[in-house]
């Protein structure tokens, strides 16, 4: 199962002899366009792959270390609840939702295995039911290597492209927004000091005293 115009990245690369000059050049100007609008992460690939490492053991923090499961696409979400093994590939810039900060822009490739930790019952929105892979391959290191994997051509890139900044522009920006809110909200409750319960009660007996 896959999601996107795009195909993975070949989870065995091989030698392609083909050269893939045009494609670096277009994926390069793609950077280009979503740093000009103000895009920060661009899904072009959601693929359903095999178990990479989903072995039951302790997992080091930096493993389950990824974007909140409220930040994430449909797509992507509907692999975590259903418990997939997927990749997912996008153009990034160098900060990422407020979540991550990357060296420099680059393409994005993740896979991201389910597998069963040492820990109580889990919600399986939790990163902490999966391993994930991977990093962010750029202009100065091994973007060019990548394109030679990619069974891409530059105009399927630059419709993936604009599939995936209408996917941000209509999901991810209202996602962020949200969450931005949420997190706001929590922090003021955290510098109250109370519960949110608390907070509502202490509202409650303002009202009653001020009205006497």
């Amino acid at each position: 199962m896959s999601s996107g115009i795009l195909k993975g990245k070949s989870e065995t690369p091989k030698l392609v002899e083909n050269d893939k000059s045009d494609l670096y050049k277009t994926i390069v100007k793609g950077l280009d366009r979503i740093e000009k609008e103000g895009v920060d992460r661009v899904i072009l690939s959601v693929t359903e792959i095999g178990p990479q490492d989903n072995v039951a053991r302790f997992i080091d923090a930096e493993e389950t270390n990824y974007y909140p499961f409220g930040l994430l696409l449909k797509d992507e979400q509907r692999m975590m609840l259903e418990g997939k093994h997927y990749q997912v590939i996008a153009l990034v810039t160098e900060e990422v939702m407020g979540q991550k900060r990357n060296k420099t822009r680059g393409v994005e490739v993740y896979n991201r295995t389910h597998f069963h930790p040492f820990l109580p019952y889990l919600d399986n929105t939790s990163n902490l039911e999966y391993i994930s892979k991977g990093g962010v391959y750029t202009e100065e290191n091994g973007l060019a290597n990548l394109c030679q994997e990619l069974d891409w051509t530059p105009e399927l890139f630059e419709k993936g492209l604009l599939q995936g900044i209408n996917w941000y522009n209509d999901q991810t920006r209202a996602l962020m927004k949200n969450h931005t809110e949420l997190q706001e909200n929590l922090k003021q409750i955290q510098e109250r000091d109370c519960s949110p319960i608390e907070q509502i009660l202490k509202e409650v007996r303002k009202v009653i005293q001020a009205k006497r």
